[in-house]
């Protein structure tokens, strides 16, 4: 699969994982790659530069929590209420593309 086509999906692809659970971005990367079959491998860079984003556009928070056995912190993201706003609106945008994707594909029309 082309990667650049995934790119273009990574905002809802991580607000929908952050939608059921707040996940750090380890967490996150793992569970990409575990929902994908292995066929999305997510870069840090790629990975942390849209969380960075997301947050900038208030669509998540972060936080840190302090692991007590390796006496370290973990940065952990959440979805807000305006995250939720706009990951509704990208999966009803998704479902019209999709939905003219499969109609060209087919080569039907709306009557």
């Amino acid at each position: 699969m082309d990667k650049e086509i995934l790119k273009g999906f990574i905002s809802i692809i991580l607000l929908s994982l952050l939608k059921n659970n707040d996940m750090y971005g380890y967490q996150l990367s793992r569970e990409i790659k575990e929902l994908s079959n292995n066929q999305f491998l997510i870069s840090e860079g790629t990975l942390y530069t849209a969380l960075k984003r997301l947050e900038e556009n208030n669509y998540i928070t972060s936080y840190w929590v302090k692991i007590e056995q390796k006496l370290v912190e973990r940065k952990y993201y959440k979805i807000t209420l305006d995250g939720i706003n706009i990951l509704n609106e990208k999966i009803d945008d998704y479902k019209i593309l999709n939905s003219i994707i499969i109609s060209c594909l087919r080569g039907e029309k709306d009557e």
